[in-house]
């Protein structure tokens, strides 16, 4: 369990929900707005409360076991908070995919101590996420050839 700023503007939160919510809760996060990003199996979605919006993303899960059938089972869930002046990940699980946006040649390269705008962070996000399900496809159709 871990938090740690990713940019200036970025808090990145690994960890179950004790570790979890009382983080949250120090931000002023609503409610309503952590209860979603702790649930258990939640789909994505969207959704605004106060100055705070809120979207669920779902990541492939490479280690998913090889019977897994449904979304959730094939998935993890990676939960955006975008406040006024910072933008909150919250996820359970160490996701390899938030680092690589840092590499070089692989994206976004950031500084901790530098902010990023929000809508680049989101889309590097996005790019990221749905490169985990690229790359399950792409191993997917090799085993079929």
């Amino acid at each position: 369990m871990q938090s740690r700023h990713l940019a200036a503007n970025w808090l990145d939160i690994e960890g179950d929900e004790a570790y979890t919510r009382p983080l949250l809760a120090e931000l002023k996060v609503p409610e309503a707005l952590i209860e979603a990003a702790l649930a258990h199996g939640a789909l994505p979605r969207f959704d605004i409360e106060g100055l705070t919006a809120f979207l669920l993303l779902r990541i492939f899960d490479h280690e998913a076991e090889k019977r897994a059938a449904s979304a959730r089972e094939l998935t993890r869930k990676i939960a955006i908070l975008l406040t006024p002046g910072l933008v909150i990940t919250v996820h359970r699980f160490p996701t390899p995919e938030l680092p690589r946006i840092f590499k070089p040649g692989e994206g976004v390269i950031c500084d901790a101590t530098v902010p990023m705008r929000p809508a680049d962070i989101v889309a590097t996000l996005f790019d990221r996420v749905l490169s985990t399900y690229q790359d399950a496809i792409l191993r997917s159709e090799d085993q079929f050839d």
